[in-house]
């Protein structure tokens, strides 16, 4: 990090919702012994837990690295130890719990060299952290020159060896030469040749080599070439050809033309060829037109086609309207989609939108159609009323929305929605919400809630009722809040209920203090209750500061007698820095 960084830490728990992190705690640390325009020397550290149910299960690494700059070079080195408080973790001598990196650049007169060197032991522990993998010895070298703006050449060569696993012994050896040349700004041509080896432990070899050669060229005013060839020769998957051409252009005003054709040719597709064209136009002010269309033909996986077309217009006042169609062929299945969807504001105090969706698979298909219409008739007074229907195979589902949320005065909002449905399969309960806040006084709120079959997050009906009632005032200096809310699953017959009681205390300037009970009972074949205790303190330093750590105790009980062995104790931490 830098010296002059700030860090933001939050810790949270919720109670009844969070859990105990599978990893466990990690604790990362980097302390900076010298740091200058020539180079720069430091020491890090990190400590993981493997379990967090077990605190012994840990690892530990600790490491020194930097970096030396002197005229056109720099060398870069890290050297890194790990050990693991297992019966496996300290197996093998300090090389195999250890990692090393080095690298190195350097340039003289036209040429450039790099060079580096990474060696992993087979025990190392830090492997995803600092990115070396496990088991592995590497070097690489490389070198490029330019003897003209126009040329440049380059060549390199690598070299891994595995030293743990399955392929342990294996050893593969790289090496690749390129060549670009620019005859002209707007030209590019390039060679690339790239053969490599793999030598197993048995020592097995098995090569492979890949040629190439690539064009670009934007010569043409408004019109960009590109061309490509690939050749592939390997032991282990036989040989590979592949051309491919295409071509760009704004020649036509207000219209984007994309073109590509390529032929492949290998074991896995036998002989293929593939032509693809995208075309975006503009053909009048406020009117967007897209259209795609690929196709694909082989010897070995047949033929497929794949269409796309989308429209979108603002060309009418006040209105937007999209449509989409979209199409995918093979030698066996058709797949579609369609979709239209209109948005228009009349008036500033009313909206409309209406939408159709198909989508399907060769003479299956599911449609969706919805209308809803938004007015804005006063001031802080929002009505909303909508349609849908929805068709999935055999199934049929129809929605009525009707909803609305007023603020006429500051001391009392109501806000109410209701969702009818019609389900043609099986039975499909109606939803409702009704909310109201009525502040006659300044100091002094009550609340009300009743739902009813509420939607979850995937939009499945919950089958309960639940009603709630709350109230928050002052009493000098001190802050109440009382609520209560009750909840009847009518579908398995249990009613539970819920009140609770909140108090906070201004201390210590900007500091608040808090305290509350909550009292839970659920009535069902055995009763239960619970008890929830809490106690907090809230501190902030100006605006942009704040820390809070809050603690709680429950005690559950089953037909009045308590159940100590379930006895929960948690906290809640956090810390906010504004930026």
């Amino acid at each position: 990090m830098a010296t002059d960084a700030i860090v933001r830490v939050s810790y949270q728990t919720v109670q009844g919702k969070s859990k105990r992190a599978v990893n466990g705690a990690s604790i990362p640390v980097t302390l900076n012994l010298r740091n200058s325009a020539t180079g720069s020397l430091s020491v890090t550290g990190l400590y993981t837990q493997n379990d967090s149910k077990n605190p012994d299960a840990g690892r530990s690494i600790i490491g020194i690295g930097g970096d030396r700059q002197w005229g056109m070079g720099k060398l870069d080195s890290q050297f890194l130890i790990s050990q693991v408080n297992d019966s496996n973790g300290a197996k093998g001598g300090v090389w195999d719990r250890a990692a090393m990196k080095l690298g190195g650049d350097t340039s003289v007169g036209l040429f450039k060299f790099s060079g580096s060197y990474l060696h992993a032991g087979e025990s190392f522990a830090g492997a995803k952290e600092y990115g070396t993998g496990v088991g592995k010895d590497a070097m690489s070298f490389a070198t490029s020159v330019a003897p003209s703006k126009s040329l440049a050449a380059g060549a390199s060569y690598q070299s891994a060896q595995d030293t743990t696993g399955a392929a342990k012994g294996n050893r593969t050896v790289t090496n690749a030469q390129n060549v670009a040349f620019t005859p002209i700004d707007s030209t590019k041509l390039s060679f690339s040749r790239t053969t490599s080896e793999l030598t197993t432990a048995k020592g097995n070899r098995s090569t492979a080599s890949t040629s190439g050669f690539q064009f670009s060229s934007t010569a043409v005013k408004k019109v960009a070439l590109r061309s490509s060839m690939i050749m592939k020769t390997s032991d282990a998957v036989g040989d590979e050809r592949g051309f491919s051409a295409g071509m760009t252009t704004t020649a036509i005003d207000r219209v984007n033309l994309e073109m590509g054709y390529a032929t492949l040719e290998n074991k896995a597709v036998g002989q293929q060829t593939s032509t693809d064209v995208k075309v975006t136009a503009t053909p009048m002010p406020l009117v967007n037109v897209q259209a795609a269309y690929s196709g694909v033909d082989s010897t070995v996986k047949g033929a497929s086609t794949k269409t796309n077309v989308a429209i979108q217009t603002t060309a009418i006042a006040n209105m937007q309207i999209q449509a989409s169609a979209a199409d995918s062929v093979t030698d066996t299945t058709r797949t579609f989609q369609r979709g239209l969807s209109l948005t228009s504001t009349p008036t500033r105090f009313a909206k409309f939108v209406a939408m159709f969706s198909q989508k399907g698979v060769n003479s299956r298909d599911d449609v969706t159609k919805s209308a809803q219409l938004e007015l804005t008739p006063l001031k802080n007074t929002h009505l909303a009323a909508g349609y849908k229907y929805a068709e999935t195979g055999p199934s049929v589902l129809t929605i009525h929305d009707y909803s609305a949320q007023t603020k006429q005065w500051d001391f009392l909002s109501f806000a109410g929605s209701y969702r009818q449905r019609d389900l043609n399969t099986a039975n499909a309960p109606d939803s409702t919400a009704v909310s109201v806040s009525l502040a006659p006084a300044k100091l002094f709120a009550i609340t009300g809630e009743y739902v009813s079959n509420p939607e979850d997050k995937l939009g499945a009906v919950q089958n309960f009722n639940t009603t709630s009632v709350g109230m928050k005032t002052k009493v000098g200096s001190v802050g109440v809040e009382t609520n209560y809310l009750e909840k009847n699953d009518y579908r398995t017959a249990q009613l539970s209920n819920e009140a609770g009681v909140n108090l906070a205390l201004p201390v210590f300037g900007h500091g608040k203090l808090t305290t509350g009970c909550k009292f839970g009972r659920m009535l069902g074949t055995v009763d239960q209750e619970s008890m929830t205790y809490l106690l907090g303190y809230s501190h902030s330093i100006g605006s942009d500061f704040s820390l809070s750590f809050t603690g709680y105790y429950t005690q559950y009980l089953q037909t009045k007698v308590a159940l100590p062995d379930k006895d929960d104790v948690s906290a809640q931490a956090s810390l906010v820095v504004k930026f």
